[in-house]
Protein backbone atom coordinates (compact mmCIF):
# COMPACT_ATOMS: atom_id res chain seq x y z
CA UNK A 1 0.00 0.00 0.00
CA UNK A 2 0.97 3.05 -1.06
CA UNK A 3 1.39 6.81 0.74
CA UNK A 4 1.15 9.49 -1.67
CA UNK A 5 2.47 12.64 -1.67
CA UNK A 6 0.13 15.04 -4.40
CA UNK A 7 -1.26 18.22 -3.20
CA UNK A 8 -4.34 19.29 -4.06
CA UNK A 9 -5.34 23.24 -4.87
CA UNK A 10 -5.80 23.75 -1.07
CA UNK A 11 -2.97 23.19 0.23
CA UNK A 12 -1.43 26.20 -1.86
CA UNK A 13 -4.11 28.35 -1.10
CA UNK A 14 -3.69 30.08 2.54
CA UNK A 15 -6.83 30.14 4.24
CA UNK A 16 -8.72 28.97 1.39
CA UNK A 17 -9.29 25.55 3.78
CA UNK A 18 -10.40 27.05 6.80
CA UNK A 19 -13.52 29.08 7.60
CA UNK A 20 -13.08 33.17 7.65
CA UNK A 21 -13.49 32.93 11.25
CA UNK A 22 -10.82 35.36 12.26
CA UNK A 23 -12.30 38.70 10.81
CA UNK A 24 -14.71 40.07 12.55
CA UNK A 25 -17.86 40.75 10.80
CA UNK A 26 -18.61 44.52 9.81
CA UNK A 27 -21.56 45.21 11.38
CA UNK A 28 -21.36 49.11 10.77
CA UNK A 29 -22.30 47.58 7.43
CA UNK A 30 -25.32 47.01 8.02
CA UNK A 31 -28.66 49.18 7.89
CA UNK A 32 -29.96 47.78 11.58
CA UNK A 33 -28.77 48.96 14.50
CA UNK A 34 -26.20 46.19 16.05
CA UNK A 35 -27.89 46.08 19.30
CA UNK A 36 -31.75 44.63 17.27
CA UNK A 37 -29.67 42.38 14.85
CA UNK A 38 -26.76 41.19 17.21
CA UNK A 39 -24.67 39.93 13.80
CA UNK A 40 -21.70 39.43 15.93
CA UNK A 41 -23.53 37.71 18.47
CA UNK A 42 -24.73 35.15 15.48
CA UNK A 43 -21.48 35.18 13.90
CA UNK A 44 -19.79 34.10 16.91
CA UNK A 45 -22.43 30.96 17.55
CA UNK A 46 -21.95 29.90 14.04
CA UNK A 47 -18.42 29.66 14.29
CA UNK A 48 -19.20 27.77 18.00
CA UNK A 49 -21.30 25.46 15.92
CA UNK A 50 -18.62 24.65 13.30
CA UNK A 51 -15.63 24.05 15.84
CA UNK A 52 -18.41 21.51 17.26
CA UNK A 53 -18.60 19.85 14.61
CA UNK A 54 -22.56 20.37 13.65
CA UNK A 55 -21.09 21.77 10.14
CA UNK A 56 -25.06 21.76 8.80
CA UNK A 57 -26.24 23.86 11.58
CA UNK A 58 -23.38 26.55 11.17
CA UNK A 59 -23.83 26.80 7.06
CA UNK A 60 -27.95 27.88 8.26
CA UNK A 61 -26.95 30.42 10.74
CA UNK A 62 -24.09 31.74 8.80
CA UNK A 63 -26.69 31.59 6.31
CA UNK A 64 -28.88 33.61 8.57
CA UNK A 65 -26.20 36.19 9.20
CA UNK A 66 -25.88 37.04 5.36
CA UNK A 67 -29.03 37.34 4.70
CA UNK A 68 -29.42 39.74 7.85
CA UNK A 69 -26.85 41.84 6.89
CA UNK A 70 -28.74 42.98 3.86
CA UNK A 71 -26.17 40.26 1.73
CA UNK A 72 -23.23 42.62 2.77
CA UNK A 73 -21.40 40.47 4.71
CA UNK A 74 -18.34 38.72 3.16
CA UNK A 75 -16.85 36.17 6.23
CA UNK A 76 -20.55 35.26 6.13
CA UNK A 77 -21.17 34.42 2.37
CA UNK A 78 -17.77 32.85 2.29
CA UNK A 79 -18.24 30.26 5.48
CA UNK A 80 -21.77 29.26 3.81
CA UNK A 81 -19.56 27.95 0.96
CA UNK A 82 -16.76 26.58 2.94
CA UNK A 83 -19.31 24.27 5.24
CA UNK A 84 -21.68 23.36 1.99
CA UNK A 85 -18.09 22.70 0.56
CA UNK A 86 -16.86 20.37 3.51
CA UNK A 87 -20.86 18.72 3.44
CA UNK A 88 -20.20 17.69 0.14
CA UNK A 89 -23.34 19.85 -0.64
CA UNK A 90 -20.80 21.50 -4.13
CA UNK A 91 -23.73 23.42 -6.00
CA UNK A 92 -24.78 25.19 -2.95
CA UNK A 93 -21.34 25.73 -2.16
CA UNK A 94 -20.68 27.50 -5.80
CA UNK A 95 -23.77 29.72 -5.08
CA UNK A 96 -22.58 31.00 -1.67
CA UNK A 97 -18.82 31.59 -3.19
CA UNK A 98 -20.41 33.41 -6.17
CA UNK A 99 -21.96 36.05 -3.80
CA UNK A 100 -18.75 36.55 -1.42
CA UNK A 101 -16.97 36.87 -5.41
CA UNK A 102 -19.62 39.77 -5.69
CA UNK A 103 -18.66 41.47 -2.55
CA UNK A 104 -14.84 41.09 -2.76
CA UNK A 105 -13.98 40.12 -6.60
CA UNK A 106 -10.52 40.80 -5.60
CA UNK A 107 -10.31 37.79 -2.92
CA UNK A 108 -8.11 35.56 -3.19
CA UNK A 109 -9.06 33.58 -0.55
CA UNK A 110 -12.63 33.11 -2.52
CA UNK A 111 -11.37 33.18 -5.97
CA UNK A 112 -8.84 30.11 -4.86
CA UNK A 113 -12.17 28.30 -3.42
CA UNK A 114 -14.02 28.57 -6.62
CA UNK A 115 -11.38 27.45 -8.72
CA UNK A 116 -11.10 24.13 -6.22
CA UNK A 117 -14.65 23.90 -7.17
CA UNK A 118 -14.06 24.09 -10.96
CA UNK A 119 -11.43 21.43 -10.17
CA UNK A 120 -13.89 18.71 -8.50
CA UNK A 121 -16.61 19.34 -10.82
CA UNK A 122 -14.49 20.13 -14.13
CA UNK A 123 -10.61 19.99 -14.47
CA UNK A 124 -8.14 22.26 -13.79
CA UNK A 125 -8.08 23.99 -17.14
CA UNK A 126 -11.42 25.35 -16.13
CA UNK A 127 -10.45 26.53 -13.00
CA UNK A 128 -7.24 28.03 -14.60
CA UNK A 129 -9.37 30.43 -17.00
CA UNK A 130 -11.53 31.16 -14.51
CA UNK A 131 -8.50 32.58 -12.55
CA UNK A 132 -6.92 34.24 -15.69
CA UNK A 133 -10.59 36.27 -16.10
CA UNK A 134 -10.30 37.41 -12.51
CA UNK A 135 -6.85 38.14 -12.79
CA UNK A 136 -7.33 40.51 -15.99
CA UNK A 137 -10.58 42.35 -14.20
CA UNK A 138 -8.26 42.75 -10.42
CA UNK A 139 -4.77 41.96 -11.39
CA UNK A 140 -3.22 41.37 -7.75
CA UNK A 141 -0.27 39.98 -7.20
CA UNK A 142 -2.23 37.27 -5.02
CA UNK A 143 -4.36 36.31 -7.62
CA UNK A 144 -1.21 36.09 -10.29
CA UNK A 145 0.29 33.82 -7.70
CA UNK A 146 -2.72 31.50 -7.63
CA UNK A 147 -3.25 31.76 -11.02
CA UNK A 148 0.86 30.06 -11.80
CA UNK A 149 0.24 27.49 -9.06
CA UNK A 150 -2.74 26.35 -10.92
CA UNK A 151 -0.96 26.37 -14.13
CA UNK A 152 1.92 24.09 -12.22
CA UNK A 153 -0.90 21.88 -11.38
CA UNK A 154 -2.21 22.07 -14.91
CA UNK A 155 1.10 21.12 -15.92
CA UNK A 156 1.12 24.14 -17.76
CA UNK A 157 4.76 24.83 -17.06
CA UNK A 158 5.51 27.47 -19.31
CA UNK A 159 2.92 29.60 -18.84
CA UNK A 160 3.46 28.84 -15.21
CA UNK A 161 7.21 30.29 -15.56
CA UNK A 162 5.46 33.74 -17.79
CA UNK A 163 3.35 34.67 -14.80
CA UNK A 164 6.42 34.28 -12.37
CA UNK A 165 8.47 36.54 -14.49
CA UNK A 166 6.12 39.25 -14.71
CA UNK A 167 5.86 38.92 -10.92
CA UNK A 168 10.04 38.41 -10.45
CA UNK A 169 10.02 41.53 -13.02
CA UNK A 170 8.15 43.55 -10.41
CA UNK A 171 10.19 42.66 -7.41
CA UNK A 172 13.35 39.85 -8.22
CA UNK A 173 13.01 39.34 -3.97
CA UNK A 174 9.62 38.17 -4.44
CA UNK A 175 10.23 34.87 -2.41
CA UNK A 176 6.08 33.47 -3.23
CA UNK A 177 6.97 34.26 -7.21
CA UNK A 178 10.60 32.42 -6.69
CA UNK A 179 9.02 29.51 -4.93
CA UNK A 180 6.27 29.32 -7.94
CA UNK A 181 9.11 29.13 -10.54
CA UNK A 182 10.88 26.62 -8.53
CA UNK A 183 7.94 24.39 -8.39
CA UNK A 184 7.22 24.40 -12.34
CA UNK A 185 10.91 23.81 -12.57
CA UNK A 186 10.67 20.83 -10.04
CA UNK A 187 7.72 19.52 -11.90
CA UNK A 188 9.08 19.57 -14.86
CA UNK A 189 12.11 17.07 -13.50
CA UNK A 190 14.24 19.51 -12.80
CA UNK A 191 15.19 19.20 -9.64
CA UNK A 192 18.68 21.11 -9.35
CA UNK A 193 17.63 24.27 -10.56
CA UNK A 194 14.41 23.76 -8.35
CA UNK A 195 16.68 23.58 -5.07
CA UNK A 196 18.69 26.57 -6.46
CA UNK A 197 15.36 28.79 -6.65
CA UNK A 198 14.06 27.66 -3.94
CA UNK A 199 16.95 28.50 -2.17
CA UNK A 200 16.95 32.13 -2.97
CA UNK A 201 13.67 32.33 -2.07
CA UNK A 202 14.37 31.24 1.96
CA UNK A 203 17.47 33.63 1.26
CA UNK A 204 14.91 36.69 0.50
CA UNK A 205 12.31 35.28 3.00
CA UNK A 206 14.48 32.97 6.00
CA UNK A 207 11.18 32.52 8.44
CA UNK A 208 9.19 31.29 5.17
CA UNK A 209 7.60 27.73 5.84
CA UNK A 210 6.77 27.24 2.26
CA UNK A 211 10.78 27.78 0.79
CA UNK A 212 12.05 25.15 2.89
CA UNK A 213 9.36 22.95 2.27
CA UNK A 214 9.65 23.19 -1.37
CA UNK A 215 13.62 22.83 -0.71
CA UNK A 216 12.73 19.76 1.25
CA UNK A 217 10.44 18.76 -2.04
CA UNK A 218 13.66 19.38 -4.46
CA UNK A 219 15.85 17.07 -1.81
CA UNK A 220 13.17 14.52 -1.80
CA UNK A 221 13.17 14.38 -5.62
CA UNK A 222 16.81 14.15 -5.56
CA UNK A 223 16.47 11.19 -3.23
CA UNK A 224 18.05 13.39 -0.13
CA UNK A 225 15.70 12.01 2.66
CA UNK A 226 17.40 12.93 5.56
CA UNK A 227 17.96 16.23 4.27
CA UNK A 228 14.21 16.59 2.80
CA UNK A 229 12.72 15.38 6.36
CA UNK A 230 15.49 17.76 8.32
CA UNK A 231 13.64 20.87 5.69
CA UNK A 232 9.92 19.28 6.22
CA UNK A 233 10.84 19.85 10.02
CA UNK A 234 11.92 23.44 9.76
CA UNK A 235 9.31 24.37 7.76
CA UNK A 236 6.44 23.26 10.03
CA UNK A 237 8.60 24.65 13.04
CA UNK A 238 8.69 27.96 11.07
CA UNK A 239 5.22 27.72 9.62
CA UNK A 240 3.12 25.28 11.87
CA UNK A 241 -0.65 26.00 9.86
CA UNK A 242 1.14 25.21 6.49
CA UNK A 243 -0.36 22.17 6.05
CA UNK A 244 1.55 20.89 2.64
CA UNK A 245 4.40 20.94 4.97
CA UNK A 246 2.73 18.81 7.32
CA UNK A 247 1.80 16.63 4.86
CA UNK A 248 4.65 16.24 3.73
CA UNK A 249 6.50 15.52 7.11
CA UNK A 250 3.96 12.81 7.46
CA UNK A 251 4.69 11.15 4.52
CA UNK A 252 8.33 10.61 4.89
CA UNK A 253 7.66 9.89 8.87
CA UNK A 254 5.36 7.29 7.01
CA UNK A 255 8.75 6.06 4.59
CA UNK A 256 11.12 5.68 7.74
CA UNK A 257 9.03 4.07 9.76
CA UNK A 258 7.95 6.53 12.47
CA UNK A 259 3.93 5.96 12.02
CA UNK A 260 3.33 7.98 15.58
CA UNK A 261 4.83 10.71 14.57
CA UNK A 262 3.08 10.39 10.50
CA UNK A 263 -0.26 10.43 12.45
CA UNK A 264 0.72 13.54 14.50
CA UNK A 265 1.26 15.36 11.44
CA UNK A 266 -1.13 14.30 9.19
CA UNK A 267 -4.33 14.72 11.74
CA UNK A 268 -2.88 18.04 11.58
CA UNK A 269 -2.43 18.62 8.31
CA UNK A 270 -6.19 17.43 7.98
CA UNK A 271 -7.95 19.48 10.94
CA UNK A 272 -5.75 22.48 8.97
CA UNK A 273 -7.09 21.76 5.64
CA UNK A 274 -10.06 19.41 5.92
CA UNK A 275 -10.78 20.04 2.32
CA UNK A 276 -7.17 18.13 1.05
CA UNK A 277 -7.60 14.44 -0.22
CA UNK A 278 -4.06 14.10 -0.09
CA UNK A 279 -3.90 14.73 3.92
CA UNK A 280 -6.70 11.83 4.15
CA UNK A 281 -4.99 9.39 1.94
CA UNK A 282 -1.60 9.71 3.81
CA UNK A 283 -3.33 9.56 7.20
CA UNK A 284 -5.32 6.38 5.88
CA UNK A 285 -2.49 4.48 5.08
CA UNK A 286 -0.38 6.02 8.66
CA UNK A 287 -3.61 4.54 9.70
CA UNK A 288 -3.06 1.15 8.11
CA UNK A 289 0.69 0.48 9.46
CA UNK A 290 -0.74 1.38 12.88
CA UNK A 291 -3.35 -1.63 12.49
CA UNK A 292 -6.12 0.58 13.07
CA UNK A 293 -8.36 -0.67 10.29
CA UNK A 294 -11.62 1.39 10.63
CA UNK A 295 -9.44 4.70 11.30
CA UNK A 296 -8.21 3.79 7.88
CA UNK A 297 -11.19 3.03 6.08
CA UNK A 298 -12.74 6.29 7.33
CA UNK A 299 -9.73 8.17 6.41
CA UNK A 300 -9.22 6.66 2.72
CA UNK A 301 -13.68 7.04 2.40
CA UNK A 302 -13.01 10.76 3.30
CA UNK A 303 -10.47 11.24 0.81
CA UNK A 304 -12.08 10.02 -1.87
CA UNK A 305 -15.39 11.78 -1.29
CA UNK A 306 -12.99 14.93 -1.69
CA UNK A 307 -11.58 13.84 -4.69
CA UNK A 308 -13.93 11.27 -6.02
CA UNK A 309 -11.15 10.22 -9.34
CA UNK A 310 -8.14 9.86 -6.47
CA UNK A 311 -7.34 6.52 -7.33
CA UNK A 312 -4.50 5.71 -5.23
CA UNK A 313 -7.74 5.89 -2.33
CA UNK A 314 -9.36 3.24 -4.06
CA UNK A 315 -6.40 1.15 -4.65
CA UNK A 316 -4.75 1.62 -0.74
CA UNK A 317 -9.18 0.45 0.47
CA UNK A 318 -8.76 -2.53 -2.04
CA UNK A 319 -5.77 -3.44 -0.29
CA UNK A 320 -6.79 -2.57 3.26
CA UNK A 321 -10.16 -4.71 3.08
CA UNK A 322 -8.28 -7.99 1.85
CA UNK A 323 -5.37 -7.70 4.71
CA UNK A 324 -7.53 -6.41 7.82
CA UNK A 325 -7.04 -9.91 10.04
CA UNK A 326 -10.43 -8.08 11.70
CA UNK A 327 -12.68 -5.63 10.74
CA UNK A 328 -15.76 -3.65 12.61
CA UNK A 329 -18.90 -5.03 11.45
CA UNK A 330 -17.70 -6.81 8.39
CA UNK A 331 -17.07 -10.58 8.11
CA UNK A 332 -14.34 -12.20 5.75
CA UNK A 333 -16.80 -12.21 2.56
CA UNK A 334 -18.09 -8.62 3.62
CA UNK A 335 -14.37 -7.21 3.38
CA UNK A 336 -13.44 -9.27 0.62
CA UNK A 337 -16.47 -7.78 -2.03
CA UNK A 338 -15.26 -4.55 -0.32
CA UNK A 339 -11.98 -5.12 -2.04
CA UNK A 340 -12.92 -6.29 -4.77
CA UNK A 341 -15.35 -2.85 -5.59
CA UNK A 342 -12.30 -0.68 -4.59
CA UNK A 343 -9.88 -2.45 -6.97
CA UNK A 344 -12.83 -2.13 -9.59
CA UNK A 345 -13.20 1.19 -8.93
CA UNK A 346 -9.16 1.56 -9.20
CA UNK A 347 -9.43 0.31 -12.14
CA UNK A 348 -11.94 2.61 -14.11
CA UNK A 349 -10.33 5.24 -12.90
CA UNK A 350 -7.01 4.66 -14.39
CA UNK A 351 -8.25 3.21 -17.60
CA UNK A 352 -7.55 6.34 -19.95
CA UNK A 353 -3.76 6.38 -18.41
CA UNK A 354 -1.68 3.39 -18.98
CA UNK A 355 1.00 4.92 -17.27
CA UNK A 356 -1.33 5.22 -13.90
CA UNK A 357 -2.15 1.61 -13.24
CA UNK A 358 -0.58 -0.49 -10.79
CA UNK A 359 0.36 -3.85 -12.53
CA UNK A 360 -0.74 -5.81 -9.61
CA UNK A 361 -4.19 -4.68 -9.74
CA UNK A 362 -5.02 -7.78 -11.70
CA UNK A 363 -3.23 -10.42 -9.28
CA UNK A 364 -5.30 -8.56 -6.15
CA UNK A 365 -8.55 -8.75 -8.27
CA UNK A 366 -7.96 -12.79 -8.57
CA UNK A 367 -6.77 -13.09 -4.93
CA UNK A 368 -9.64 -11.66 -3.81
CA UNK A 369 -12.58 -13.38 -6.30
CA UNK A 370 -10.97 -16.78 -5.33
CA UNK A 371 -10.73 -16.05 -1.71
CA UNK A 372 -14.24 -14.89 -2.01
CA UNK A 373 -15.20 -18.20 -3.82
CA UNK A 374 -13.73 -20.17 -0.56
CA UNK A 375 -16.51 -18.72 1.45
CA UNK A 376 -19.63 -19.14 -0.54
Amino acid sequence: MRAVTTLLLAALVGTAGCLAATQRPDTTATTEPVATIDLEGSFGRAEALAAGGDLAGAATLFEEVFETSGGELFEAAYNVGFLHERLGRLSEARRAYARALALRPESVEVVGAMARLLIRTEDHDEAVDFVARQCRAHETDELLLLQANLLVDASRLEEAQRVARLLLARSDRNAPALLVAARAHLAGGNSNLALWIAEQAAEAAPQSGAAHNLMGEARRARAEQTLAVELFERAVELEPTLGRARINLGAEYLEIGRTDDAIVQLLAACRLDPLSGSAHLNLGEAYRRARRWNDAVAALEQALLLEEDLADASYNLGLLFLEAPAFSGLDRPARLRRAIDALERYKRQTATDEYAVDPTVDDLLAEARAALGQTE
